[in-house]
């Protein structure tokens, strides 16, 4: 029984590990977005965030820039180097320590919680109600992507997508992973 109990919730734990990347935007409505048509990094260092993971990763800051340059293009937006973009883009990583509790409550060998309840507590074959509890801590990312005025140097537009982050990804995987999260993230630039 105990080794069954291990298999589901084992597989329980992976579809509902399947996590999906959370997007959140916030913008200024009196801004004409469609009048934006090219950009240019904004020129500053990323802000520190004290975990070594994301502190001074080139990789990262180079993943991150190619997805944004990438979902930027495909909307039709020009990159510029020398002159005077209509909008600044900047972004920043950050990064969490989450911890969740699973309960799996278990009935005369269902789990969970499937099976016919005869009374409290029990059944009419001596079956006996068992909750186990497992915890695990995870690393929750948040990649937040900002359009700037450069005029003013005003926030005008931004975005986040939160996820769980897995740091033992191969380096493919981890380029998926922030692809996916700019091209969802960026779905929603301009605003409608």
């Amino acid at each position: 029984m105990k080794t069954q109990l291990v298999n589901i919730f084992f597989v329980l734990f992976l579809v509902s590990g399947c996590s999906t990347i959370k997007v959140k935007n916030d913008f200024n409505p009196d801004v004409s977005f469609t009048e934006l048509k090219s950009y240019e990094w904004m020129v500053e260092a990323p802000k520190r965030t004290g975990d070594p993971r994301i502190d001074d990763n080139s990789l990262l800051q180079n993943r991150v820039k190619q997805a944004v340059e990438s979902s930027l293009a495909l909307k039709g937006y020009s990159k510029v180097n020398t002159g005077k973009p209509d909008f600044w883009v900047s972004y920043h990583a950050t990064l969490d320590k989450r911890t969740r509790i699973d309960e799996i409550n278990t009935y005369n060998q269902y789990s969970p919680g499937w099976g016919w309840r005869y009374g409290r507590g029990g059944s009419a074959y001596g079956g006996q109600y068992i909750n186990e509890r497992s915890s695990y801590t995870y690393d929750e990312g948040t990649l937040i992507v900002d359009i700037i005025n450069p005029e003013n140097r005003e926030l005008i537009w931004r975005g986040s997508a939160t996820d769980t982050v897995n740091f033992s990804h191969s380096p493919e995987e981890k380029e998926q992973k922030i692809n996916e999260a700019v091209e969802k993230l960026l779905e929603q630039f301009p605003p409608k």
